[in-house]
């Protein structure tokens, strides 16, 4: 795989003259096989240049690789990393959901969703985004698949989450079923959230009015506050946090606890990117 990028990065750069690459660095850790062969390839250097610290959360994706600033100064780096999915962390684009099993980010978390190359790049702050191509990828694969079992004439691989062109039939309204249940199991999360800020202060308008009326979840998944219950909107927060409508009683809330979906990677070598349960 790294050989294959590394010549559609040099067909690219040449194209479109590009800056010159000063070094190449990978994103721990799915890159490190890939990162040095990149390298080679251009004949550019190559090191480390993150810190990865594995117990962080998507909500502090910031604090998950800390970057060694003398590495980058002055320089224009080459970034490999293994897949950009939701953008917070060198397949093809992953445009769409997987139905066989990986609990992949919906339709609209995904980064390439309904975004071109450039429209990426400038999504995450980078000059040029280069993407790893479909074939590319099924060529490099192909010989690793077929080397404990009999060599097939057309070997083929399920790549629906790049294409969009599911092995099997997709039934009608699948994906927007999924959609409607992800917004139900964020429901509580948004919540809890939203009365978090309430509570120390710092809660916008919509903050506020998920905290007092509740959220509901539209069709495409989406959750949004709820459509207001009273006539002033009036919101009562005791010296204990909990809050209260404007009539004085309480607002009831469901015992049960968001499940831990708020994940930024499900891959076995990102195994510290999970929600802790509180004891």
């Amino acid at each position: 795989m790294g050989r294959f990028l590394g010549d559609r990065v040099i067909k690219v750069l040449t194209a479109d003259h590009s800056e010159e690459t000063d070094v190449v660095m990978p994103i721990l850790e799915t890159s490190n096989t890939s990162a040095p062969i990149v390298a080679a390839r251009l004949k550019k250097a190559y090191c480390q240049g993150f810190i990865e610290n594995p117990y962080a959360r998507e909500e502090g994706v910031r604090r998950k690789l800390s970057a060694m600033e003398e590495q980058f100064a002055g320089k224009t780096v080459l970034l490999v990393d293994d897949s950009i999915v939701r953008g917070t962390t060198s397949s093809p684009e992953i445009r769409h959901p997987h139905i066989y099993g990986i609990d992949l980010a919906s339709p609209s978390e995904l980064i390439a969703h309904k975004r071109d190359d450039d429209a990426i790049a400038l999504y995450i702050g980078a000059k040029k985004v280069i993407f790893q191509k479909l074939d590319d990828l099924q060529e490099a694969c192909a010989p690793a698949v077929l080397a404990g079992m009999t060599a097939r004439k057309n070997q083929e691989f399920e790549v629906g989450v790049f294409n969009g062109e599911n092995v099997t039939p997709v039934p009608r309204g699948y994906f927007e079923h999924i959609e409607k249940v992800r917004g139900e199991t964020r429901k509580m999360k948004v919540m809890e959230n939203a009365r978090e800020a309430v509570a120390n202060g710092s809660a916008g308008k919509e903050e506020i009015q998920i905290a007092t009326n509740g959220v509901e979840v539209k069709d495409d998944g989406k959750v949004v506050p709820a459509s207001a219950s009273t006539t002033n909107g009036a919101l009562a927060i005791s010296g204990n946090g909990v809050l209260h409508t404007p009539n004085g009683k309480r607002k009831h809330e469901k015992d049960e606890e968001a499940p831990p979906r708020h994940q930024m990677d499900n891959g076995l070598h990102n195994q510290g990117n999970f929600d802790y349960v509180k004891t």
